[in-house]
């Protein structure tokens, strides 16, 4: 599921799964980036085994997920693509 994750959310994002993995940092790619890194999380994983599997410092996986907790709460073009994602994989809705 983490895969199909990280894949989703890169094709709403407008994105491919390596530039969510890479070292770009245009805000549509870490705004991405950011999504897996709360979704992820949502699905039980560790900051660590996050940061791993996205090639980043557990740190910025903290960030990357208060961020959008923040953006949740008032940016509404983010929170439909936020619900796109959970359309297309209907068992993240458990958990997020």
């Amino acid at each position: 599921m983490n895969n199909n994750i990280i894949k989703t959310v890169a094709d709403v994002f407008g994105a491919t799964p390596e530039d969510i993995k890479g070292k770009r940092r245009t805000k549509p790619i870490a705004d991405a980036r950011a999504v897996c890194f709360f979704l992820l999380r949502k699905t039980g994983m560790t900051v660590e085994n996050v940061g791993k599997k996205l090639n980043r410092h557990h740190t910025t996986v903290v960030l990357g997920t208060k961020k959008v907790e923040s953006l949740l709460s008032f940016d509404k073009a983010f929170i439909k693509q936020v619900e796109q994602v959970l359309d297309k994989v209907p068992e993240l809705r458990e958990v997020a």
